[in-house]
């Protein structure tokens, strides 16, 4: 009983060190922005942008691009770069990548992966060639997996669809199967599964039995790795880096 009357103690004595933790961008963007009610998230988070808060500048800069505003977009986004924000570099990368500027795509997506946002990573790793340099290969399936770790199920594709190539020197139809059981996911995330038949094709090859394990196997890796619903991946972008 002692032991309970002083852990409740403690949680009292501790709440408003960790209410003053609090994020409140962050919180703003579950509260309005993730309802639909932009208006009210924009005004609310208008006190953290004038200090610099990066998450503020990551939506407002998102806001103008919506707008059409790219100039306003890319500099805001820059500037929560600076202060370590990932998805924002993710961002500008994409705006390039649209422009058909592959050059500043990749040094953003480049800058993304740097700071560990697993879409700028597996971004990043799409950009890298990798059809015969065994260098560049390696490069790319390392980055792949490091964005798995980040809850970035695209990159668990990008590899079943490697393994999967029957005509590539690193054909493996397990690995391959084991891969795209992850990169189902990616649905989560926004993004569309495009190995669904080669998924499908690999498991009646495979037989129910070793099929059935490596889904188990896939599983113990996404407990581990749990991919964020889309709403989650953009709310950490919110937050101040």
């Amino acid at each position: 009983m002692k032991k309970i009357t002083q852990f409740a103690l403690l949680c009292l004595v501790s709440m408003p060190l960790f209410a003053g933790k609090k994020d409140m961008v962050y919180e703003y963007y579950f509260k309005y922005l993730m309802r639909g009610d932009s208006q009210v998230f924009f005004k609310k988070i208008q006190p953290y942008f004038k200090s610099g808060h990066s998450g503020a500048q990551y939506g407002v800069a998102n806001d103008a691009y919506s707008k059409g505003d790219i100039d306003k977009a890319r500099n805001l986004w820059e500037a929560a770069v600076s202060k370590g924000n990932g998805c924002a570099a993710n961002n500008l990368g994409m705006t390039y990548l649209r422009q058909h500027d592959l050059q500043m795509a990749v040094y953003w997506f480049k800058k993304g992966a740097e700071l560990g946002d697993g879409r700028a990573i597996a971004n990043y790793a799409r950009q890298i060639p990798h059809d015969s340099n065994i260098e560049n290969r390696q490069e790319y399936i390392d980055l792949n997996i490091e964005a798995m770790k980040k809850g970035e199920a695209c990159g668990a594709t990008a590899l079943g669809l490697l393994y999967a190539d029957a005509h590539d020197p690193l054909y493996d139809k397990e690995k391959a199967y084991y891969y795209l059981s992850i990169g189902q996911w990616r649905v989560l995330t926004g993004c569309p599964f495009d190995g669904f038949m080669q998924s499908k094709k690999l498991a009646s090859e495979l037989g129910e039995e070793k099929a059935t394990q490596i889904r188990e196997q896939a599983q113990r890796w996404l407990k581990q790795y749990p991919i964020p619903s889309l709403p989650l991946y953009y709310a950490s972008c919110y937050k101040s880096a």
